[in-house]
């Protein structure tokens, strides 16, 4: 088999003495003929040159026979018993190549990510982040759901119960909300049903809202309101004593968020929006009880307009430190261009059945459009009968380069720096002329 690559033949012939080379004494420092077998010298071991027709072969029975170890594993096993050049760059070729590793294997270290932030314009209201937070137990009301509107910049919060998470209800409490407060120029939503549906759509055209759909499981895209979910949760845990009115307590949730000190602006959201603070049942109680209204007068001498510089300042210097926090601890994003060939991770739908043996990824998916902000809009290779055409965004951390066959390596080519020592040193790369008595001299690739 080894006579069958025309480049360890011509070596078997020097060393066996069929053939005459220039480099005969290198030859046979590197190699040796055991049993009619080519083997290469390393150190005091001998391994088995292995041909280039069945590298592949050899390779797949290290790789995919014994449980799809990674290049590192993969080599230990092959350099018990074998060798061939540029060893380093075959295997990880081959396993770049490998379906089921592909499908099930996720990579390891830093998840992959940079964090973006656009100016924000110190105005209240003008964006809105929105989502819906449930379902809770059925309250006597007949509610099940909570839609939060959360305003980035002052951090005024908005919530209403509704009794489904259809977008009809939006829209409802969108249109009460913009009577007092104006119609935002931006709304942020994630990708439930509510905010992709075609009357969603056609209410933010009808207004000139420009609507951003974050990208598929990426709630740090609509940080804001999901922020404000965990403390919605909180106070309700802490406060329900009847499971089945936890609506009733939404009035006093909302208040308390919007009237404590925020720690990013250094202000409460409703001195920002109102340029006052707003009286409680326990400022009321406090003002009759001193009979003196003036005491209790908790406003500054700051102007509404230099309470908003101050708190856009602080919201800019903290998504800084944010910024800088999280991209230390991800590694820069993979970029793909239109028409690239992607996997995208799998989350299995919930079935009270195991899937702990589920394909980590599924596709493969094409991309279709290349997003600003590593985004990526994923589209099925092509249509499928009776199913509509699937199209998403997604961000990076989330896609992985499908399996590709890389031309075949020239295993005979010069190394470069990035290969093994071993490989740097291969005798018979480059030319090597080896002249027989009988036949004029040949040259070997």
């Amino acid at each position: 088999m080894q006579r069958q690559d025309p480049v360890l033949k011509g070596i078997i012939d020097v060393l066996s003495g069929k053939t005459q080379s220039t480099q005969e004494s290198q030859l046979k420092t590197d190699y040796k003929l055991k049993n009619g077998r080519l083997m290469r010298r390393l150190g005091s071991d001998l391994k088995f040159v292995v041909p280039n027709p069945v590298r592949w072969r050899v390779v797949r029975s290290h790789h995919d026979d014994v449980g799809h170890p990674g290049c590192e594993k993969t080599l230990a096993r092959l350099r018990d018993y074998f060798w061939f050049p540029m060893m380093r760059r075959y295997v990880k070729s081959y396993l770049a190549s490998c379906v089921e590793c592909c499908f099930n294997k996720i990579p390891t270290g830093k998840r992959e990510g940079k964090m973006y932030f656009e100016e924000i314009e110190p105005i209240p209201f003008r964006c809105l982040h929105i989502d819906h937070l449930g379902p809770f137990p059925r309250s006597r009301k007949g509610n099940y759901h909570i839609i939060a509107i959360s305003d980035p910049f002052s951090k005024y919060t908005i919530l209403r119960a509704v009794r489904t998470t259809n977008a009809k209800s939006v829209i409802a409490l969108l249109i009460d909300v913009s009577a007092y407060c104006g119609l935002p120029k931006r709304i942020i939503s994630d990708r439930g049903s509510a905010f992709t549906a075609k009357e969603f759509e056609q209410y933010c055209d009808r207004n000139d809202i420009l609507h951003i759909k974050v990208p598929v499981r990426t709630p740090r895209a609509n940080g804001q309101v999901e922020r404000a979910n965990q403390t919605i949760l909180s106070h309700l845990r802490c406060s329900t004593e009847n499971r089945h009115e936890w609506d009733t307590l939404l009035p006093m949730v909302q208040w308390s968020l919007n009237s404590q000190k925020h720690s990013t602006t250094g202000f409460t959201p409703n001195r920002i929006v109102f340029d006052f603070e707003l009286r409680d049942v326990i400022a009321n109680r406090m003002i009759q009880a001193l009979n003196n209204e003036n005491d209790t007068d908790t406003e500054t001498t700051l102007t509404s307009i230099e309470i908003r510089q101050k708190a856009a300042e602080r919201i800019m210097n903290e998504k800084t430190r944010w910024k800088l926090r999280f991209d230390a601890k991800h590694k820069s994003p993979t970029t793909y261009e239109e028409g690239d060939l992607v996997v995208v991770e799998n989350v299995p739908t919930a079935t009270g059945e195991s899937h702990k043996l589920e394909p980590k990824y599924k596709g493969p998916y094409i991309i279709s459009k290349v997003l600003r902000h590593d985004r990526y809009v994923i589209e099925d290779l092509a249509d499928i009968r009776g199913r509509r055409r699937y199209s998403s965004v997604y961000t990076s951390d989330k896609l992985k380069p499908w399996c590709y066959l890389n031309p075949e390596i020239d295993c005979y080519e010069e190394s470069d720096e990035n290969d093994e020592p071993e490989i740097g040193s291969i005798s018979m790369s480059g030319e090597a002329e080896l002249s027989s008595p009988d036949t004029e001299s040949t040259t070997l690739p």
